[in-house]
C-alpha cells in the first residue's frame, strides 16, 4: 500500500513526516495494520530523526489503542540501550 511505499522512500524527510504522521491512524484494519509495519520499519532507519518520530508515533499508537502495548513497549525498550550522540551527557 501507500503507507508501506512511503516507509521504504529513499528521502528521510519523507520517511519522518510519515513517521510523525502516523499518530492520527485510527484504530482497526487495514489502516492501522498498514501503520503498525510501517512503523516497524521506520524504527529501524538509519536516520535518527526518523526513528525518533517513530518512536514516539510508536507510544501514541499503543495509547490510542491502534497498536497493541505490549508490542509498542517491546519496541521502544529495545531502542533504550542506544548510546546518545557524543558529548550529549556532558551537557546534560
Amino acid at each position: 500500500g501507500t503507507i508501506e511505499a512511503w516507509a521504504a522512500d529513499p528521502d528521510p524527510r519523507v520517511r519522518r513526516v510519515l513517521a510523525a504522521s502516523l499518530r492520527e491512524v485510527p484504530p482497526g484494519p487495514p489502516d492501522a495494520l498498514a501503520a503498525a509495519r510501517a512503523l516497524k520499519l521506520l524504527r529501524s532507519d538509519v536516520v535518527p530523526g526518523v526513528r525518533r518520530a517513530a518512536v514516539a508515533s510508536t507510544g501514541v499508537a499503543a495509547r490510542g489503542g491502534s497498536l497493541p502495548a505490549e508490542e509498542a513497549f517491546a519496541a521502544v525498550s529495545a531502542r533504550v540501550g542506544e548510546p546518545g550522540a557524543v558529548g550529549r551527557a556532558a551537557v546534560s
